[in-house]
């Protein structure tokens, strides 16, 4: 699967945290459609040896993330199945101003994969 890019302003960087010897994971919260009416905070995982790519970030900062979305199904202790997604980070770029800048109106989210061109069309999407 192609990558994303998701475009925002981060919100927040969290510890790292080991939930079992020998992994570790660590959150950024990334706030992306800031040009709409409904705004939207993503939480992006980075793990492992990825973690410590964030530490220079903080809140206020604009950035782009590269991630990719996983899944996994599951069995639920009642028999239905379900699906969890998440989203790991695997670069980012941005101005590590320390808290002090603000997206622009207008360029908070691209989300497109990362191998297709720019496109002047406008998004079809019923959300």
């Amino acid at each position: 699967m192609a990558g994303l890019t998701l475009k925002g302003t981060v919100v927040e960087v969290r510890e790292t945290q080991e939930p079992k010897p020998g992994f570790t994971k660590r959150e950024l919260w990334l706030e992306i459609d800031q040009d709409t009416d409904y705004s939207q905070i993503v939480s992006i995982e980075f793990i492992k040896d990825k973690c410590s790519i964030i530490d220079k970030y903080s809140a206020g900062d604009v950035v782009e993330v590269d991630i990719n979305i996983r899944g996994n199904k599951a069995t639920m202790k009642d028999g239905t199945e379900k699906v969890f997604n998440s989203m790991n980070g695997w670069r980012i770029a941005g101005s590590a101003s320390g808290g002090t800048s603000q997206a622009p109106k207008g360029e908070a989210l691209k989300a497109t994969p990362q191998d297709a061109g720019s496109s002047d069309e406008p998004d079809d999407l019923p959300f």
